[in-house]
C-alpha cells in the first residue's frame, strides 16, 4: 500500500528518506502506533512517541531507538504519556 509522498516506494517497499522531519505517533505503545514509529524512525524521522501506558512506551522507545539509521535519532525520542 502506498501513501502519496510519504510512505513507501513500490520498487523497494522502503519509506522514502524522512530525516530531518518528526513524526508525532498515538497509540505508540502497541499494534499499529508502535509499528509505525518503528517504520517511520527507520526511514529517519525523529518521532514523539504517545500513549497511556509508560512502560509500553519505553519498550516502544527502545524499539524505534534500534530502528533509527542515524546514531542517536532514536534516542532523541520524546515520550509523552496521556490519553487522547
Amino acid at each position: 500500500m502506498e501513501v502519496q509522498g510519504i510512505i513507501s516506494s513500490k520498487e523497494t517497499g522502503e519509506f522514502c528518506d524522512l530525516r530531518g522531519r518528526v513524526a508525532l505517533i498515538t497509540g505508540a505503545s502497541r499494534g499499529i502506533g508502535r509499528a509505525a514509529a518503528i517504520a517511520l524512525a527507520g526511514a529517519g524521522a525523529r518521532v514523539v512517541l504517545v500513549g497511556r501506558d509508560r512502560g509500553a512506551l519505553d519498550e516502544s522507545a527502545e524499539a524505534v531507538s534500534a530502528a533509527a539509521p542515524d546514531e542517536g535519532a532514536g534516542e532523541s525520542s520524546l515520550r509523552l504519556t496521556a490519553d487522547l
